[in-house]
């Protein structure tokens, strides 16, 4: 069956404007709020016949704001949950030595299996892209709208493009390299011939 997906980043967070990490502990703005209730109304127009969430609570609610426009009750499902970040830069700032530091150790390793301190590595993240995919073939809607995260959407939409080839150099220069706003929709097609074809990425024509 041919599959229409629409990829949806969650709005707006706490961490997301004052830099600090907070894991799933992030929780939605009021302007992340009004965020996800302006692409409700594009997410409402696309005929969409199933919503599936993350279990973080900033893409649950995201998706019950889009539920509640679209009536569509959500899946929740864990494989579509934000990478896994070291327990040690919890309610740090992204500016802090700790913090900056231990990105660059991950960032600069090239080997997939890499491991800092007890982060989710690049091999584990490919995994869950790659069951991710194979949920959404399998899933019985054609149309479908996922509220997912920064981080994970380019694992899986880096896997989804380059297939056998996307490896952690390509994700480190796609995380560098391509934005990937808040609430913004990426759309992605699935056809049994053809397998998967990105269509659009980043779109925010809904915002203004």
């Amino acid at each position: 069956m041919e599959k229409h997906v629409y990829f949806v980043r969650h709005g707006q967070t706490d961490s997301n404007i004052e830099h600090i990490y907070r894991g799933k502990d992030a929780q939605l703005t009021d302007s992340g709020r009004e965020q996800a209730r302006t692409v409700a109304e594009r997410v409402a127009r696309l005929n969409i016949q199933a919503i599936i969430s993350s279990t973080l609570p900033r893409a649950v609610e995201t998706a019950n704001i889009i539920s509640e426009r679209t009536g569509l009750t959500p899946e929740r499902n864990g494989l579509f949950a934000e990478w896994r970040e070291p327990t040690h830069i919890q309610g740090v700032h992204s500016d802090h030595a700790t913090a900056r530091s231990t990105f660059e150790a991950i960032h600069a390793a090239i080997d997939p299996d890499y491991r800092h301190t007890d982060e989710e590595n690049f091999s584990e993240m490919l995994v869950r892209a790659e069951s991710v995919l194979h949920t959404l073939e399998e899933h019985s809607a054609e149309r479908i709208c996922v509220i997912a995260h920064n981080g994970f959407l380019r694992v899986l939409i880096g896997r989804l493009v380059f297939q056998d080839l996307f490896n952690k150099t390509l994700f480190i220069a796609f995380l560098r390299n391509a934005a990937l706003d808040n609430t913004s929709i990426t759309y992605a097609r699935y056809t049994p011939d053809r397998s998967w074809q990105l269509v659009t990425w980043n779109d925010q024509s809904h915002m203004g």
